[in-house]
């Protein structure tokens, strides 16, 4: 008889599914429901849902500056030393070049993310991408200051 393993069960053909593994120590306390793991280390489902909403916030309200603040982006792109000719006659395109940098970039990033979802542990995945993020909003924010 052949045996499967699926989904944490032991599939014979023609037969139920069996337990895989069974608790070696079932007088092990029970875990608290605010607990995010479960005894595996594994991060319970309902504890992502808020994680990845509070992440979303984040990403949108980067995507927003430069919309919310178009004007003082403009004053910024067409007094800047080292803007293009173009963004110094026309402050939109220079705000429309720095958009479509963030897009750009964005693009690329979920990309590479997308590739080692598959590779690496998400936890420390996100926890990189948001150190990268938060770099990238505190050296913009410091930007005048690179002159």
């Amino acid at each position: 008889m052949k045996e499967t393993q699926r989904y944490g069960t032991i599939m014979s053909s023609g037969s139920t599914p069996e337990p895989a593994e069974q608790k070696a120590d079932a007088s092990a306390a029970p875990l608290s429901r605010w607990s995010p793991s479960d005894a595996e280390g594994n991060t319970r489902q309902a504890y992502l849902f808020p994680l990845f909403l509070l992440i979303n916030v984040a990403v949108m309200t980067d995507r927003a500056i430069v919309a919310g603040a178009s004007n003082e982006f403009a004053a910024f792109v067409s007094s800047a030393r080292d803007s293009p000719a173009f963004a110094v006659e026309s402050p939109d395109a220079g705000i429309g070049l720095i958009q479509a940098a963030f897009i750009l970039g964005y693009s690329v990033a979920v990309l590479l993310s997308g590739h080692y979802v598959h590779k690496v542990r998400w936890k420390p995945l996100v926890l990189s991408g948001l150190c990268v993020w938060w770099l990238g909003v505190l050296g913009s924010g410091n930007a005048k200051d690179y002159g």
